[in-house]
């Protein structure tokens, strides 16, 4: 049985290290993206501006301050 000395440390860090990035990389490639449909964004957008008084609205667009 091998016993791992002080020096091995460097090296078994490292591995873990890069294994996690590995696995880490796997799991978020992985990941489904859902997109929501153009309409929908349009429909959620004018919802929302419809709602705003002028004043927030330039103050979006870095209007009149």
């Amino acid at each position: 049985m091998r016993h791992w000395d002080h020096r091995s440390r460097p090296f078994l860090h490292r591995a873990i290290t890069l294994l996690l990035f590995f696995l880490f990389g796997i799991s978020f490639g992985t990941a489904q993206i859902t997109q929501i449909p153009s309409r929908e964004v349009e429909r959620r957008v004018d919802a929302i501006l419809s709602k705003m008084t002028l004043d927030e609205k330039l103050t979006i667009i870095g209007g009149i301050n």
